[in-house]
């Protein structure tokens, strides 16, 4: 898979930033991802890279290195839980707010059904972000009548990672594979849900 990026200054600032983290333990990077984050949602201009999209895209992102992806969300989109597998992720809001839900995963009660613990809902507005550690379940939605943009940084690009999509209502749930197209789970599959993985 080719390097992409795309030439922008907030981009450029954000990419050298994130260059800069620590090595080691994936859970120290996290703060300093999310402070970079923040740095280029102060920016105005970071808007420019989704004006006249209608659909999410990668900024940036190389095999085995973090990602950085525009999530374009329209009117009523709702991802369905999921994890990112062993990837942490940074969720900044462009343009918002974005409802975000996130829960830690408990053990499993029994084979290929999930028990996750009570919710955390949050109302995020432009210019803030919050972070999901390595497998914790998580949506994001936009409850607004205008479409919302958010900046995420990943750990790794989806491609390159097997994680999770749930069913809240039974409590299965399926792998989605390094190829990105679903795999053969563990359980049933779930009801489908609104819209894409982010």
């Amino acid at each position: 898979m080719a390097t992409r990026t795309i030439t922008h200054p907030a981009v450029a600032r954000l990419l050298t930033e994130l260059a800069a983290l620590p090595a080691g333990d994936p859970t120290d990077q996290l703060e300093p991802a999310r402070t970079a984050v923040l740095a280029a949602l102060a920016d105005p201009a970071i808007s420019q890279l989704y004006q006249g999209r209608t659909a999410s895209f990668l900024i940036a992102g190389e095999p085995g290195g973090l990602a950085v992806h525009a999530s374009v969300h329209r009117p009523g989109h709702l991802t369905p839980p999921h994890d990112h597998g062993p990837a942490w992720a940074v969720y900044g809001v462009v343009v918002g707010p974005t409802s975000f839900t996130r829960w830690d995963r408990l053990a499993d009660p029994e084979p290929g059904r999930a028990a996750l613990g009570p919710p955390d809902q949050l109302e995020l507005t432009a210019g803030s972000a919050e972070v999901v550690l390595p497998g914790q379940v998580h949506t994001v939605a936009n409850r607004t009548a205008d479409w919302t943009w958010n900046l995420v940084v990943r750990s790794r690009l989806l491609s390159e990672i097997t994680r999770s999509v749930f069913d809240l209502d039974t409590g299965a749930y399926r792998v989605l594979g390094p190829s990105d197209s679903p795999s053969a789970g563990p359980s049933e599959r779930p009801k489908a849900r609104r819209s894409h993985v982010d």
